[in-house]
């Protein structure tokens, strides 16, 4: 930077910037992005910025779509959208998208054309994509999918059946897939165990269960039924350790008159690969809580060296290995507006966690927010949030669902809109920079 100075005493003076003996290091020098660096003395290290704007693609008719999955395959980003425009036949669409987000590379449905696919996610391997879908058949039962397809979108095998729902009431369904490096761990929801247990209008409790899947497809073991309260447990999420699954989930686990008037809450545990359940499952909430009672409850885990990362609602959480307990606020303060309509993403970036989330309020104002949080256990803190994409009116594009994926050197988000009549895909790169 700007050198020091020498007095006529022979003491030095120091320069006007925050490190002498760096030459790209003074006020007003530009920033380079990701290094962990403050080279214009600012005072602030990396923060969020989007580098394009927005990518939107209009989904087949501008129909409305399932929130979407996001991927990073090494050189581009993977994007699972399952359009439900159509009642009779939805579809499941992979969005190929280039690295610096600008141009979409292709669009190829890879749902089996018999059934009807309602709601997919997947991972990348290395090589290929796990996709877990839930469905239903010509016959009206519930099923749960894997499958595994090619960076450009081919089926590589036929797709293996996890589960399946038959009769009245039966469902199987909101799938999450993680993979360990050598296979795959599966969690869904089933309410194959809430049969005599149903409400007054005939619903049936539903559990979080788990199974695990080959590389290569093959089923490697018996359904495992992970809760047993007769709980409305929904939309659980998985993040594997190196040595075993981590799992969350929201759940109902009140008396059926009191259901949806209460606040869900929140739930985790750890599970082997094999299926073996280890401990008694840790309730990360209360009533207290600030969550919403009106169901619509999405989990999101990621792992890092100290520990499990969870999001939820407006909690960030962080549970060490030996289940130690740290909560972080991630806002929005005002409870009323992340109530109506939130979601929430999280990913680890190295030394830092995006807790992303959308919120949605009564006359359809949004925003689109990332907060940047230290993912050292001594300082559990944030380092910076921004908002994004925020609307002031319905005519604006909103912001719903939101999903992130950090490739290594930007974060790639995605997240359902709807504007001018018509339902889009968005997508957009955030850097770490100034």
């Amino acid at each position: 930077g700007h050198p020091a100075s020498s007095l006529p005493d022979g003491t030095a003076c120091g320069g006007d910037d925050c490190d002498d003996l760096d030459p790209l290091t003074y006020p007003g020098a530009p920033e380079i992005c990701n290094d962990g660096v403050d080279q214009d003395c600012d005072g602030a290290v990396d923060t969020l910025t989007m580098v394009r704007d927005p990518l939107y693609i209009e989904t087949p008719g501008g129909t409305n779509h399932e929130p979407p999955a996001i991927a990073w395959t090494g050189s581009e980003y993977g994007i699972l959208v399952n359009v439900i425009g159509d009642p009779v036949s939805p579809v499941t669409h992979l969005i190929r998208i280039a690295e610096d987000g600008g141009s979409v590379i292709s669009d190829s449905v890879i749902s089996d054309p018999i059934d009807a696919a309602v709601y997919a996610t997947f991972v990348w391997t290395g090589s290929e994509y796990g996709v877990s879908s839930s469905a239903y058949t010509l016959s009206g039962d519930h099923i749960i999918l894997f499958s595994r397809i090619s960076g450009s979108g081919e089926h590589l095998a036929p797709a293996t059946l996890i589960a399946e729902a038959s009769g009245p009431g039966r469902r199987c369904e909101s799938p999450a897939i993680e993979w360990t490096g050598f296979g795959y761990g599966i969690t869904w929801v089933d309410n194959r165990d809430g049969i005599g247990n149903e409400d007054p209008y005939g619903v049936l409790p539903n559990d979080i269960y788990y199974s695990s899947v080959d590389r290569l497809g093959t089923k490697t073991i018996d359904d495992i039924r992970v809760t047993d309260d007769y709980g409305w447990a929904h939309y659980p999420s998985i993040a594997w350790s190196g040595s075993l699954f981590w799992l969350a989930w929201a759940d109902h686990r009140v008396p059926v008159s009191t259901y949806g008037s209460r606040p869900a809450e929140f739930f985790l545990t750890s599970i082997e690969e094999d299926g073996i359940l280890i401990g008694p499952e840790t309730l990360l909430s209360d009533e207290s809580d600030t969550n919403c009672g009106d169901g619509r409850h999405r989990t999101s885990l990621d792992w890092s060296d100290t520990g499990v990362f969870i999001g939820w609602s407006n909690k960030l959480q962080h549970v060490s290995e030996s289940l130690s307990l740290d909560t972080f606020s991630t806002g929005p303060d005002d409870l009323f507006r992340a109530c109506i309509e939130s979601s929430y993403a999280l990913d680890v970036t190295g030394d830092s966690v995006v807790a992303s989330f959308s919120v949605r309020d009564a006359i359809d104002a949004s925003v689109f927010t990332l907060r940047l949080v230290s993912s050292q256990l001594d300082d559990l803190s944030a380092i910076d949030e921004q908002d994004f994409l925020a609307t002031d009116s319905p005519e604006d594009p909103i912001p719903r669902s939101i999903g992130v994926i950090w490739s290594g050197t930007a974060l790639g988000a995605v997240w359902r809109t709807y504007f001018d009549s018509i339902w889009y895909v968005g997508f957009t790169v955030l850097q770490l920079c100034e």
